[in-house]
C-alpha cells in the first residue's frame, strides 16, 4: 500500500526502523522523518502492511529554508557583481592635476572619488578632496539616475549644509548631475568615462555654494 502524496522510494515496515546515530546530523533527519512517516501511516492504530515512501522527501523538507536562502544570497553576490562589471563609472579615481583646469583657483591637491553600486539604478558616493591649505573636505550621496533630488552631505573645510544633488543617466559613458542649494540649481556636471574605461572626465559648469561662477574639467584615473 502506498500512502498518498508520496512518490515511490524506499519500502518500509514498521519492524524495519532505520539505525540511527546521534552523533551524525543526517541520522537526526532521518529519525525524524520516520516519526513523521510513522504519524502519518497510522490508521486505527495499526500500520499498514508496507509503505512506500520517498526518505529524501522528508530531508527536504528540513533542509529547504537554508538552502533556499544559500542559493537567494549567491543570487544577489552575482547580480551585485554583474552590475558593478557593466557600469564602467563604478570604482576609485583619483585626479590627475597635471591633465586638469580649475577656474576659480587655487587647485586641490588631490581629489579620490569612490563609486558603488546603489540598488539596480543608482550609485553611492564618496569624494575625498584635499586643499592647498591641507584641509579635507569630504562629499557624500546616494541617488538613482531618476533625475529626482536627494540629499547631498558636505562635512570638513568650507562645508555647506543643505545642499542636494540629482543624476541622469544620458548613455552608457555618460551622465549628467545637477547641484542645487535649497532648491535652487547651482553646478550641472558630465561625466564621461573613455571607451577603455581607464579615464572618467568630469566638466563643472556653473557656480558653487559660495557663488563664484565656476568652470573646471577634471580628468580621472581609473585605480
Amino acid at each position: 500500500m502506498s500512502l498518498p502524496g508520496r512518490t515511490l522510494g524506499v519500502q518500509l515496515t514498521p519492524s524495519v526502523r532505520p539505525r540511527v546515530r546521534p552523533e551524525r546530523k543526517q541520522d537526526a533527519l532521518v529519525e525524524t522523518a520516520w516519526t513523521r512517516v510513522l504519524q502519518r501511516g497510522l490508521v486505527g492504530n495499526r500500520f499498514p502492511d508496507y509503505a512506500t515512501w520517498d526518505v529524501s522527501c522528508e530531508l527536504q523538507e528540513c533542509t529547504m529554508p537554508r538552502n533556499l536562502a544559500i542559493g537567494v544570497l549567491s543570487l544577489c553576490i552575482f547580480a551585485a557583481a554583474a552590475l558593478a562589471a557593466d557600469d564602467p563609472f563604478i570604482g576609485t579615481w583619483k585626479a590627475n592635476m597635471s591633465k586638469s583646469a580649475f577656474s576659480p583657483g587655487p587647485p586641490p591637491t588631490s581629489v579620490t572619488v569612490t563609486i558603488a553600486p546603489n540598488g539596480t539604478n543608482g550609485i553611492k558616493v564618496t569624494v575625498e578632496a584635499m586643499n592647498a591649505k591641507g584641509e579635507k573636505t569630504v562629499n557624500q550621496y546616494s541617488a538613482n539616475y531618476d533625475g529626482k533630488e536627494y540629499p547631498f552631505v558636505q562635512t570638513g573645510a568650507g562645508a555647506v549644509s543643505g545642499q542636494t544633488v540629482s543624476l541622469k543617466r544620458m548613455d552608457s559613458h555618460t551622465v549628467e548631475r545637477i547641484t542645487y542649494l535649497a532648491g535652487k540649481q547651482l553646478m550641472t556636471e558630465q561625466w564621461v568615462v573613455s571607451q577603455d574605461g581607464k579615464a572618467r572626465t568630469v566638466t563643472q559648469t556653473g557656480t558653487n555654494a559660495q557663488g563664484q561662477a565656476v568652470q573646471n574639467v577634471i580628468v580621472n584615473d581609473k585605480q
